[in-house]
């Protein structure tokens, strides 16, 4: 994931770290939604489930854990997209 700082202080992810940075994200709001926080656009469990492969009403702690593993899986591509564009 290559990111590219601008002057203001932002960060902008590109190429693979865009799925990376969606899979945080996701990640996140699955966890505030386990302790009670719902967003407008509805529960995400049955949203996700068949990404995953599990089933709507599985536990968050399930979904959570497919997410990290994903998240570590495609961490070498993204580091080595990182070394390609910061060589």
């Amino acid at each position: 994931m290559a990111l590219l700082g601008n002057a203001d202080g932002s960060f902008v992810a590109t190429g693979k770290g865009v799925g990376y940075v969606r899979l945080a994200s996701l990640k996140g709001m699955l966890n505030l939604e386990s302790k009670g926080l719902k967003s407008r656009a509805g529960p995400l469990r049955p949203k996700l489930a068949a990404e995953f492969g599990l089933k709507p009403r599985a536990p968050y702690t399930d979904f959570i854990a497919a997410i990290q593993a994903k998240m570590e899986e495609m961490l070498p591509e993204i580091q080595e997209e990182n070394r390609k564009h910061h060589a």
